[in-house]
């Protein structure tokens, strides 16, 4: 029974681990689309306005990715690592 629940936690922490890794992934993704929309409007390929669409759309998902990461790294800091 001891056995169950050690592998139990390992599971637990192990998929922890890999969703907490997914996030991040997914958080660099949006970063990164914003940043090449900025690079884009500054090297005048979309205007503002597109810009500010695109910004619009992705920041929302930053922000939620980023509460998700937070709330992971305050409950079980130990098993994302």
């Amino acid at each position: 029974m001891e056995l169950i629940l050690k592998n139990a936690n390992k599971t637990d922490g192990h998929d922890k681990a890999t969703e907490f890794k997914k996030l991040k992934q997914e958080l660099e993704v949006y970063q990164k689309r914003l940043e090449n929309a900025q690079l884009l409007m500054l090297d005048g390929r979309i205007d503002t306005g597109d810009y500010r669409n695109i910004k619009g759309r992705i920041e929302p998902e930053i922000e939620r990715l980023a509460r998700q990461i937070a709330s992971f790294e305050q409950k079980d800091p130990e098993k994302i690592k």
